[in-house]
């Protein structure tokens, strides 16, 4: 069974590093954004241990401007796989998303800057289906998915067009 490591501004430092330093952790979840200074941290803790299979789920994510440069800046670049919902993708990729094409222009813009996979998930909002945008090709999938099936998917080696079927 994979060891995944949720991050999340409740959990203290001392026991992400302390899980970090095990080296038991496979993959990492970074979820729910308070302020720049938790993303630097976090982002110091998994540059340091060379983490691995890391899924950042933007959960509660502002409209604050330093909060989106850390996210983008630091956080971003070293993810696999960005979860963002309709509105927190708005708020990342600074444009209003009212379409399927609106969609596939937010992840593509998200997937450039940052270099992942972004997964945007769309139902119940407007359109009838999620979005997995990947390696410049935009794919639209029913399963509903949590960012934990995800980055066990990840540990275990499947391509996310396996882990989305």
């Amino acid at each position: 069974m994979s060891n995944i490591l949720r991050i999340t501004d409740t959990i203290p430092e001392g026991v992400v590093k302390e899980a970090l330093e095990s080296g038991t952790v496979e993959g990492v979840i970074v979820e729910e954004f308070p302020d720049a200074d938790f993303i630097e941290r976090v982002a110091a803790l998994l540059r340091d241990y060379s983490a691995k299979h890391i899924v950042v789920d933007l959960k509660s994510i502002t409209n604050s401007s330093h909060l989106i440069e850390a996210v983008t800046g630091l956080l971003l670049p070293m993810v696999e796989v960005v979860i963002p919902s309709i509105p927190e993708a708005e708020v990342l990729d600074r444009m209003s998303v009212t379409s399927d094409q609106d969609m596939e222009m937010a992840a593509k813009n998200i997937a450039d800057h940052s270099g992942a996979s972004v997964i945007l998930f769309a139902k119940g909002i407007f359109a009838a289906k999620n979005l997995l945008y990947t390696s410049n090709q935009a794919i639209w999938f029913d399963k509903d998915l949590t960012s934990e099936e995800i980055a066990k998917g990840l540990t275990e080696n499947k391509p996310l067009t396996e882990i989305i079927a």
